[in-house]
C-alpha cells in the first residue's frame, strides 16, 4: 500500500523538476541568444564586481559578487551570468515549493510554484541581475530557513537562518521589510518565547553578524555612503502632503496588475474564493505565513503613507515568492484533474505570453522604432575603441572613461581584458579610479555626441588637457539597420610616459 501512497508525490515532485530545471534553460538560453546587449544593471554589476569590494556607493555587494564569479567561472560568458540570474528565480520557486510541501499536499506545493510563472519579476525582468533578484532568492530562503529552525530546530538551521539573514542584508538594504516582521513574530508568538532560552537564535544573529560585519566596516570606513545613496533616493520627490497618499497608491498600482496574472493562474483551484477552516496544528503556519507573506507588504504601504517615503515599483521584487503558497493555504482548493489542468495551462500561457514578447521586443522592437537598452551598439562601440587605442598604444587599454555608465560599462565589457570603467559626472561611482590614474596610466574618454563635432566636451578638456579627439564613432542600434546612426565622441588620453 505504502507504493501507492507515494507515487503522486514522486509524480509532484518530478513535474517540478522538470519545470523548474526547463524554465531555467530556457530562459537563460533565449537571453543569451536574442539579447544584442547586456541589460544596465548587469552590466553595472560586473563592473562593480570587478574590483570584489565590500561595499559600492550605491548597494551592498552580494549580486556583483554573484555576476562576476560567474564570469570568471566561464571565461567571460554574458550566458553565464544570464543563467546565475535564472538560478536566483529558481531558488525562489523552490523555496515556494519547499515551503509549500511543509504546509501542503505535495500536488498543491507545486502548484504553489507554477502559478509564479507568469509573475514579471521571475521571466522577462530576471535577465537582468541586480539587488532586486538577489534579495528575492536570499529572502525566500531567510524564509524556508526561519520556518525550518522554528518548526524542527537543529543546529545546522539557525546557522543557516544566519547565513540566510547575512545574505539578505548584503543583498540590498530593503531586507529590514522582512526581517522586522520576522522577529516581530519570532519575539511575539507564543510558540516562539521558549527558544529564546535555547542557544540557537542567538546561532543565528552571531553567524548573521559575522556574515554582515566586513560590510558594515567598510560602510563606516566609506561615510556610510550606500545608506546616504538609499536614505536620498526614497526622499529624491518633493516633499508633499500628497505623498502620503499617493505613494501608496502608485506602489499597490505598480504591484497589482503584475499580481492578477498569478492570482489568474490560482483562480481555477480556489474560485469561488472560500476560506479554508484551519485545524489546530495549522494555526502556527498560518500566522507564521501571515508574518513572512503578508507583513512585509503591508510595512512597505505604511512606509510609503505614514512617512511619505516613495517606495519604488521594484522595491516589490522580493515581496510575492509565498503569494501562491498563501492563497492556497487559505482558501478551499478544488483538486479536480480538469481544474488543475486549467491552473496548469494558465500560468504555462501566462508565462510563455512573456517569453513570446520578451523574444518579439528584443529581436523585432527596433524595426518597428522600438529600441531599447539592450539594443544599444555596445560591441560595435567597442570595436571602435579597440581600434581607436590600438592604433598609436601597443600597451593593453586600462581605462574607460564616459559621461553615461552604461556606455561605459557595456564598452568596458565588450573590450578585451574589460578595461576599468571611470563615471566622470562627478557622482563618485567608481571610486577605483580617479583623475589621477587616468592622466598616469592613459585610457580612452567616451560620450555621448549631439552632433557632428568630434570636439572633446569643454568639461573634460579641462580635466584632462592631454585628450586628442578622435573621429566620431557612428553605429546604428543592434537588429536596427533602419534606424539613424548614433554618435559617440571618442577621445584618447595617452599615458603620462609617452
Amino acid at each position: 500500500m505504502q507504493p501507492l501512497l507515494a507515487s503522486p508525490e514522486r509524480l509532484y515532485v518530478r513535474l517540478f523538476w522538470c519545470w523548474l530545471i526547463g524554465r531555467t534553460a530556457l530562459w537563460t538560453l533565449v537571453s543569451w541568444l536574442t539579447l544584442s546587449n547586456p541589460p544596465m544593471d548587469t552590466v553595472e554589476m560586473l563592473s562593480w564586481g570587478q574590483h570584489w569590494l565590500w561595499c559600492y556607493h550605491k548597494h551592498p555587494p552580494m549580486p556583483a559578487w554573484i555576476a562576476e564569479a560567474a564570469a570568471a567561472v566561464s571565461g567571460g560568458s554574458i550566458g553565464a551570468v544570464y543563467l546565475a540570474s535564472h538560478l536566483l528565480v529558481a531558488i525562489c520557486m523552490w523555496s515556494a515549493w519547499k515551503l509549500g510541501r511543509d504546509m501542503l499536499s505535495p500536488r498543491l506545493a507545486f502548484f504553489a510554484a507554477l502559478c509564479l510563472e507568469p509573475l514579471d519579476y521571475y521571466n522577462h525582468m530576471a535577465n537582468d541581475i541586480g539587488h532586486g533578484v538577489a534579495l528575492s532568492a536570499s529572502s525566500a530562503l531567510l524564509v524556508v530557513c526561519c520556518h525550518g529552525a522554528l518548526a524542527r530546530g537543529g543546529w545546522h538551521r539557525w546557522v543557516a537562518l544566519g547565513v540566510a539573514a547575512g545574505a539578505a542584508f548584503l543583498s540590498k538594504y530593503s531586507a529590514v521589510f522582512l526581517f522586522i516582521p520576522m522577529l516581530l513574530f519570532v519575539v511575539v508568538h507564543p510558540r516562539c518565547r521558549s527558544i529564546w532560552k535555547r542557544p540557537g537564535p542567538y546561532v543565528a544573529i552571531g553567524v548573521a553578524t559575522l556574515v554582515v560585519l566586513p560590510h558594515l566596516i567598510c560602510c563606516v570606513r566609506e561615510d556610510f555612503g550606500p545608506v546616504r545613496f538609499a536614505l536620498k533616493r526614497s526622499y529624491e520627490r518633493d516633499s508633499s502632503v500628497l505623498n502620503h497618499l499617493w505613494f501608496p497608491i502608485s506602489f499597490v498600482g505598480s504591484q497589482s496588475w503584475r499580481l492578477a496574472f498569478v492570482l489568474l493562474a490560482l483562480a481555477p483551484l480556489v474560485w469561488p474564493w472560500r476560506r479554508r477552516s484551519l485545524p489546530e496544528g495549522d494555526r502556527f503556519n498560518r500566522d507564521f505565513l501571515l508574518a513572512m507573506a503578508v507583513g512585509p507588504v503591508v510595512l512597505h504601504v505604511l512606509v510609503a503613507g505614514v512617512l511619505g517615503v516613495e517606495v519604488r515599483e521594484m522595491w516589490g521584487h522580493h515581496l510575492w515568492t509565498f503569494l501562491g503558497l498563501t492563497v492556497l493555504f487559505f482558501c478551499r482548493v478544488d483538486e479536480s484533474p480538469r481544474r488543475l489542468a486549467q491552473a496548469g495551462a494558465v500560468a504555462l500561457l501566462g508565462g510563455g505570453g512573456f517569453l513570446a514578447l520578451f523574444v518579439g521586443t528584443n529581436l523585432y522592437g527596433p524595426t518597428f522604432g522600438r529600441a531599447v537598452q539592450t539594443h544599444f551598439p555596445g560591441r560595435a562601440v567597442a570595436a571602435a575603441v579597440a581600434r581607436e587605442w590600438s592604433a598609436s598604444h601597443p600597451e593593453p587599454l586600462t581605462i574607460v572613461a564616459a559621461d553615461n555608465l552604461f556606455l561605459g560599462c557595456s564598452a568596458s565589457w565588450y573590450l578585451e581584458g574589460r578595461p576599468a570603467t571611470f563615471m566622470l559626472d562627478g557622482r563618485n561611482e567608481t571610486p577605483w579610479v580617479t583623475d589621477d590614474d587616468l592622466t598616469r596610466r592613459g585610457g580612452v574618454i567616451l560620450w555621448y555626441a549631439h552632433s557632428d563635432d568630434n570636439r572633446v566636451p569643454e568639461v573634460f578638456r579641462i580635466r584632462f588637457p592631454n585628450a586628442q579627439p578622435r573621429p566620431l564613432i557612428l553605429v546604428t542600434p543592434n537588429r536596427g539597420p533602419d534606424l539613424p546612426p548614433r554618435r559617440f565622441g571618442i577621445a584618447i588620453v595617452p599615458p603620462a610616459t609617452q
